[in-house]
C-alpha cells in the first residue's frame, strides 16, 4: 500500500526511526507537537489531503492510513 510507505518514510524523515507497532494511535508514536505537525506538512507536500483532525481522530495508524488513501 503506497500510503503506507510514505507514512512510514515521513515518519522516518521526522523522526529519525523507524514507525513503530500500526496499532498504536498518533499519541502512541512519541511525537510532540512539532513532531505531529511536520509528519502531517510531509504527508501533505507528498500529495495527501490530511488534516491533524484526521491524525487525531483515527483509532490507529492504520486507520490513518486509509484515511490517507482516501484522501490522497
Amino acid at each position: 500500500m503506497q500510503a503506507r510507505k510514505v507514512l512510514e518514510q515521513e515518519f522516518r524523515v521526522v523522526t529519525g526511526r523507524e514507525l513503530p507497532d500500526m496499532t498504536v494511535d498518533v499519541f502512541g508514536l512519541g511525537l510532540d507537537s512539532l513532531g505531529i505537525l511536520s509528519l502531517l506538512g510531509g504527508l501533505r507536500e507528498a500529495g495527501y489531503d490530511v488534516s491533524l483532525d484526521d491524525l487525531l481522530s483515527a483509532a490507529s495508524m492504520n486507520e490513518f492510513v486509509v484515511m490517507m488513501a482516501d484522501a490522497g
